[in-house]
């Protein structure tokens, strides 16, 4: 696959293997990823802590998943990704399949909607222009204007929501968290079932964006 000789393929994974960075079963003589990428990822997600406030973010998401017994997750974008941050279990049977460095499609996201729509228009819209739209299910936006009318709804009503566009049966709400100077830093949601985010909604969204409010105002304080 990466059209390199055998011997140079072999030479780089001793190296790899010499560092930590990957293990070989010694029966199998496979390889797998090493525990150096764990000790790598620890002491990147500390910086992460530092500059996206998490321990103080988490806090009021563990308070969010007192109130609502739905999973409360934090993603920020990178390199024009969505990417998980950080994850508060909720206390239903539901478990979202977010974990904390899982990325989100775009086009049918709630954190993604709301990170998309807090951006400057033309770094949004050129976001739009190079993404992939992604059919997850029948009720994933695909089609480029609507996605945009979509991306203007959220920013106008201050939160991105995502009903049975990733998984059929679940859904989720999402409200910005900004930055002293009023720009996009990340955001949280809430996922649960269709029905309870459906049924409660009103209420999800009253405490989503307290929370959003509460949060934005301590970071303003902070910095």
């Amino acid at each position: 696959m990466l059209d390199l000789p055998n011997s140079t393929v072999n030479r780089i994974l001793k190296e790899l293997k010499w560092y930590g960075i990957l293990e070989q079963n010694v029966e199998t003589k496979k390889y797998s990823l090493g525990w150096k990428l764990v000790q790598l990822a620890s002491e990147y997600l500390k910086g992460e802590n530092d500059n996206y406030y998490i321990p103080l973010i988490k806090s009021d998401m563990r308070e969010l998943v007192e109130e609502t017994k739905d999973t409360i997750y934090l993603c920020v974008m990178k390199q024009n990704r969505v990417i998980c941050i950080c994850k508060v279990d909720g206390k239903s049977n539901l478990r979202y399949f977010a974990e904390v460095g899982k990325e989100f499609p775009l086009n049918c996201s709630a954190p993604a909607k709301v990170l998309l729509a807090y951006q400057p228009k033309d770094v949004q819209l050129n976001i739009i222009d190079n993404m992939e739209f992604e059919k997850l299910t029948d009720n994933s936006i695909l089609d480029k204007d609507r996605f945009i009318e979509e991306l203007d709804n959220t920013r106008l009503n201050g939160y991105g929501i995502c009903i049975n566009e990733i998984e059929i049966g679940s859904s989720a709400v999402a409200v910005p968290i900004l930055d002293k100077y009023g720009s996009i830093l990340a955001s949280i949601a809430l996922v649960g079932t269709r029905e309870h985010v459906v049924e409660d909604f009103d209420h999800i969204i009253a405490s989503m964006k307290q929370a959003s409010h509460l949060i934005t105002k301590q970071l303003i304080d902070k910095v």
